[in-house]
């Protein structure tokens, strides 16, 4: 039971850290095994419930990249408040009109020209898979405690500076072929 609640409190930490982080660099594989990143603009969807939303161009590399390979990793970054998520999951993408346009909002126009008018936009969902995150102490007193506690424990960061969790239990994670 304590691990669940481990579990459930690790999601909840999640969330709260990705509730303001609208932009994520989105790595992807490509067929010769190659890394590319890009930035995303996230769509919302609340609760978090482990599925992260993007509006992309159908016809891009990037979504060939997630066709021939689907694992993903995402990246959020806020240094001003010192937080730093790491998403790992599987990615697809989604051209259901209805939801393209219950996600859709004006500020996406900036990231897809055309808007919901373009001719190939789609949705990428990820299936977050595994999930790090950091949020250091940010007060003085917390981060020089930190530092005496590391010191005296022989530590090399405080607990509370790092969390990850499982979203899918092993047994639960979509095959890819």
């Amino acid at each position: 039971m304590r691990e669940e609640n481990n579990r459930s409190q690790a999601i909840q930490s999640l969330a709260k850290m990705l509730e303001d982080l609208d932009v994520a660099m989105l790595t992807t594989v490509s067929a010769d095994g190659s890394i590319s990143s890009r930035p995303m603009a996230r769509a919302k969807v609340e609760p978090f419930a482990g599925h992260l939303w993007f509006f992309t161009d159908a016809s891009t590399t990037k979504a060939n990249d997630v066709d021939e390979n689907g694992t993903v990793n995402l990246t959020f970054s806020d240094p001003v408040n010192r937080r730093y998520v790491s998403l790992t999951g599987s990615a697809e993408l989604i051209d259901d009109r209805h939801t393209i346009v219950s996600l859709w909002q004006e500020a996406f126009a900036e990231w897809i020209p055309g808007g919901l008018s373009h001719p190939t936009l789609a949705l990428l969902k990820v299936d977050v898979e595994r999930a790090e995150y950091w949020h250091p102490p940010t007060t003085a007193m917390r981060v020089l405690g930190g530092v005496v506690n590391r010191l005296l424990a022989g530590r090399d960061a405080p607990d509370d500076e790092h969390g990850a969790v499982e979203w899918l239990d092993t047994a639960e994670r979509p095959s890819r072929v």
